[in-house]
């Protein structure tokens, strides 16, 4: 279980759309609920976390249906962060642009995947974007999707006085949509430090 001094960050984008992919995603996050709630140990250990959570989740027994995911897990004492990304887009700390990557794939794709987690130093007063490839993955007028790069920039520029960042971010993104409605999730965090 996270203790008072651990904050629990993660993301889960599964593939697919409607109901079936939203119902697999409640059963991926009340596995992960439970798991942070219940096995300290095993919350505490990114890539032990991302290899249970893919042999429970294989494709094979789950209609050919895989997620990506970030987790991390933030010890406010030691000022560092444990994370893993499996497929998911990179997270940015804020304000030096560092992407806080692994190179893993998704879950549900191989049970006999083995993962490797990193770990990170933030430092005072940083923040931290997380978010699902629908926020920057936009078609634009001209056919041209949008980027993870084009996103990171937007990440970095300056903050807007009397708008909270994850508005920023938001108003960039339908600014970029052109006022037709995203195609894809939607799903950004940001986390100060």
């Amino acid at each position: 279980m996270a203790t008072k001094d651990e904050l629990c960050l993660y993301l889960i984008d599964v593939t697919g759309c409607g109901v079936r992919a939203a119902l697999h995603s409640c059963a991926i996050l009340h596995t992960i609920h439970s798991a942070i709630e219940q096995h300290g140990r095993l919350a505490r250990e990114p890539d032990a976390f991302a290899e249970t959570l893919n042999r429970e989740f294989l494709m094979e027994e789950h209609d050919n249906t895989f997620f990506t995911f970030w987790y991390g897990l933030y010890n406010k004492k030691a000022k560092t962060l444990s994370y893993i990304s499996c497929g998911a887009p990179p997270a940015i700390l804020c304000p030096e642009g560092k992407l806080l990557q692994s190179d893993n794939m998704p879950l549900g794709i191989d049970k006999k995947t083995q993962f490797k987690s990193s770990s990170t130093a933030i430092p005072e007063k940083s923040s931290l974007f997380l978010c699902s490839d629908g926020v920057y993955e936009i078609e634009h007028d001209d056919g041209k999707v949008g980027s993870f790069e084009e996103f990171a920039r937007a990440a970095l520029a300056p903050s807007q006085p009397g708008m909270s960042e994850p508005d920023r971010i938001l108003n960039w993104s339908r600014k970029m949509a052109q006022g037709k409605p995203f195609a894809d999730d939607f799903c950004l965090i940001h986390v100060q430090f």
